[in-house]
């Protein structure tokens, strides 16, 4: 199977260090959100009412997706972006008759990270959390910020194993492909330009070493 076959996993479950990623907005290296960071289950979200000094919150989501606000009990807050849940809270205050007019202030404290994961002839091995905002890394952006290889790592054989979901985020497969990450660093082959090859959250790495 070719490795233009490797597509993206429906969903990811996914703690250590993070990459250190720094990269313009329209990176093609990078995959973000359409819309933009969603709030997601684990991440730490400061909450305020503008005026109501009891109704701060500072909490992890639940992994049922929702955060405990006062007078109201639990919300579901994920998939949204950090306007969106303003909004929604805001609305909510309203509709049950608790503030009129309602003003949120929502800041994440802290992003739930999500990893992939290098082992074999790596500079450095194990779990390796991708920039909040990157929904996926090109492989060979993502190999230079972990530390890059060992002297003796078969870049040509970079084994890429992923495992696949169905739209009810079950499991259905799961698949290691071979990667010439060496052709790829170079950045094209026969004068033609080759495109980004993206890693998500889960992805398992491994690079072996190479036959002298």
């Amino acid at each position: 199977m070719k490795i233009t076959s490797l597509l993206r996993p429906f969903a990811f479950f996914c703690s250590a260090s993070t990459l250190a990623f720094a990269a313009p907005h329209d990176d093609p290296h990078l995959i973000r959100a359409p819309n933009g960071y969603t709030l997601r289950s684990g991440d730490v979200i400061r909450l305020e009412v503008l005026g109501e000094p009891e109704c701060l919150v500072e909490e992890q989501i639940n992994s049922e997706d929702r955060i405990r606000l006062r007078y109201i009990g639990e919300l579901p807050i994920t998939n949204m972006t950090v306007k969106q849940a303003q909004t929604y809270v805001a609305q909510e205050y309203r509709r049950r008759q608790i503030f009129k007019d309602a003003t949120i202030l929502i800041s994440i404290t802290k992003h739930k990270p999500r990893y992939v994961y290098l082992n074999g002839l790596f500079n450095k091995t194990g779990p390796f959390a991708l920039p909040p905002e990157a929904e996926a890394v090109d492989i060979v952006r993502l190999i230079n910020s972990a530390g890059g290889f060992q002297p003796t790592a078969r870049t040509t054989r970079v084994a890429i194993t992923r495992t696949y979901y169905d739209e009810n985020g079950k499991s259905t497969e799961t698949k290691t492909h071979i990667v010439d990450v060496k052709r790829r660093m170079a950045g094209s082959v026969d004068g033609q330009q080759l495109e980004p090859l993206m890693i998500y959250p889960g992805d398992q790495l491994h690079v072996p070493e190479r036959i002298i």
